[in-house]
């Protein structure tokens, strides 16, 4: 899903824009997993168990760029050629902060609810 949307960018709650690797886009705007639940007779019907929205990347820090900025809670956009994915304004940072190759570092930040806009 991620290299066919055409990730360009991450946006940080107070408008700062982040370089990101499209390929390492990965989204999830649904609140809840619905599982099939088994009995001896086959699928006896299913249950939903909650899972948090997120947006999880590898950002590219520019000259000047602090990583501190990355910490920040609030709404964090994705944006892409076709879609647009917005987390709820109770996004927070959840990462480890790992540094990838190069000037890379991953980030994840987790929500209650999630938007997701085509264009």
């Amino acid at each position: 899903m991620s290299v066919k949307a055409g990730w360009k960018k991450l946006v940080a709650p107070d408008g700062q824009t982040f370089s990101i690797d499209p390929s390492s886009v990965s989204t999830n705007v649904q609140d809840f997993i619905r599982e099939s639940v088994m009995g001896g007779e086959g699928r006896i019907g299913d249950s939903e168990k909650a899972q948090a929205c997120f947006i999880e990347c590898d950002v590219i820090l520019k000259a000047g760029q602090k990583t501190s900025a990355l910490w920040q809670d609030g709404i964090w956009q994705i944006e892409g050629r076709t879609r647009t994915v917005a987390l709820s304004e109770d996004a927070g940072y959840v990462g480890d902060g790992t540094l990838g190759d190069g000037d890379k570092i991953k980030v994840k930040y987790e929500s209650n609810s999630a938007e997701e806009v085509f264009v």
